[in-house]
């Protein structure tokens, strides 16, 4: 890793950081611009820990310097949480990583370990922060659509689901799988009843955690969201969500499928929706509708549950539906719920076409 900042103490003390841990090995620290530019180039690090003001340069000219000079190594700022603009900029300039000025030992080395595995480290209440406050523009260029910032983190997170999907698919299931297959020739050598049984609920206990796992694989990057578009994956998931008591439709009117970062968040907007269903709605059909309009994305989900009074029950901050509405809202559309006790429930979304 390198480290480029202007402040010597904050400096010296990752450098003394960094030489106790195994895991990472410094390449350089830089006081100025045009040495971390020189230093990203020559050494060509994981990781680089920058400073949003350096000596020389500094923000996103400066992050973008250092990304030609290194292409393949990944930022993270350090900086005061207080200055939301200065966060902004750097997330513009694609860091996927925060140090806070007033982090611990544990919080920097995690930080720097999640960005050399190309993973985001931003927490959600900095996130929100910086996105409900409005964008300055930056070194006299146009801030560009104000949720873009946005996009990229929820892109760097679904990245970090891939990959979690991925390494659950690869390594927990295949084990799982190998152990009940030793378990079947294990089978064929016992002759006691009593053996016999309690081999076979060791195999079912085997069989249902492979199926949680397969659940869990769903829940964070369905292959069909990727495969096959929104309504697929909309699908599969309100399936599971209806198919012990009820049925469900989705009807697809849109002609072209959308870019995939908003396809991911009309995907999670959909699944906070529909997992309220299943908590509360004790529904027995589910309709999803997904169409154009007003040059954006417009999703209805209706089910026929036990309703409720709208705008007081389940609108309560960090609700499903609260989380669902913030999401659409901070990507400038709109979520608005109809319901009633005893009437069913309509959820109705809307995303713009570019996020702006």
């Amino acid at each position: 890793m390198l480290i480029a900042g202007d402040e010597e103490p904050r400096c010296a003390a990752l450098s003394d950081l960094v030489s106790v841990e195994e895991a990472l090995d410094l390449v350089g620290v830089a006081s100025d611009a045009v040495l971390a530019i020189e230093l990203a180039r020559t050494t060509l690090p994981d990781v680089v820990v920058l400073a949003p003001r350096l000596p020389g340069g500094g923000g996103a000219h400066l992050a973008s310097e250092l990304a030609r000079a290194s292409p393949h190594s990944r930022l993270i700022v350090a900086a005061d949480p207080g200055d939301p603009a200065v966060l902004d900029e750097m997330i513009g300039a694609r860091a996927i990583g925060f140090v806070p000025d007033d982090a611990d030992r544990a919080e920097i080395v995690e930080a720097i370990l999640r960005a050399a595995r190309n993973q985001s480290s931003f927490p959600g209440d900095l996130v929100g922060r910086i996105l409900s406050t409005p964008r300055r523009p930056v070194e006299g260029r146009d801030p560009g659509p104000p949720r873009a910032a946005l996009v990229r983190l929820v892109a760097a997170a679904e990245n970090d689901r891939r990959k979690i999907a991925g390494d659950i698919h690869d390594d927990s299931i295949q084990v799982m799988t190998a152990a009940g297959m030793r378990l079947q020739i294990l089978r064929k050598s016992l002759d006691s009843p009593d053996q016999i049984r309690r081999l076979s609920e060791v195999e079912q206990t085997i069989h249902l955690s492979i199926v949680r796992l397969r659940r869990l694989i769903f829940e964070l990057r369905p292959a069909a969201l990727d495969l096959d578009g929104l309504g697929a994956a909309l699908r599969l998931y309100a399936e599971g969500v209806s198919g012990q008591s009820g049925s469900s439709e989705v009807v697809d009117l849109l002609a072209d499928e959308p870019s995939e970062d908003f396809r991911v968040i009309l995907y999670r907007i959909g699944q906070e929706v529909l997992s309220n269903v299943r908590k509360h709605a004790s529904a027995t059909h589910v309709k999803i509708t997904l169409a154009p309009s007003e040059g954006g994305y417009l999703i209805t989900i209706a089910d026929d549950g036990v309703g409720f009074e709208a705008g007081k029950e389940r609108l309560v901050p960090g609700s499903g539906l609260a989380t669902a509405r913030e999401r659409a809202e901070l990507l400038g559309g709109r979520l608005d719920v109809e319901s009633a006790p005893g009437s069913g429930t309509t959820v109705e979304y809307w995303l713009p076409g570019n996020g702006a």
